[in-house]
């Protein structure tokens, strides 16, 4: 099955050779997972990142679908997450909102900060 590869900033150094301004069409088995994939791209698995699916916040061991857009970004800088009681006692969480035009994202947190 195939899936559509795009990988931002640093990142790109990872793509196929066969790629086209930041995005790559990768073949990929079936149950292939997020993790896999970017481990297969070379991408070391210490290397904190934020990955999409589809314009979705993705775990490593998401299984990918025939079709999927899977986006890697390299951590954004500023700012800071603070887990803790909100104001409805409720623990915050982070909550990816995503705003995905194709090219780029935004991710937001829902809590305290």
């Amino acid at each position: 099955m195939k899936v559509e590869v795009r990988l931002f900033a640093t990142f790109a150094a990872f793509l196929p050779p066969d790629s086209v301004a930041g995005v790559a069409t990768v073949e990929v088995g079936e149950g292939t997972t997020v993790a896999a994939l970017t481990e297969r791209l070379g991408i070391p698995a210490t290397v904190s990142r934020i990955t999409l699916v589809n314009g979705e916040d993705a775990d490593p061991d998401r299984r990918l679908a025939s079709g999927d857009v899977v986006a890697v970004f390299p951590p954004l800088a500023g700012g800071g997450l603070v887990l803790g009681a909100g104001p409805t006692g409720a623990p915050d969480r982070p909550a990816a909102v995503v705003n995905s035009n194709g090219f780029s994202s935004t991710r937001s947190w829902l809590g305290s900060v």
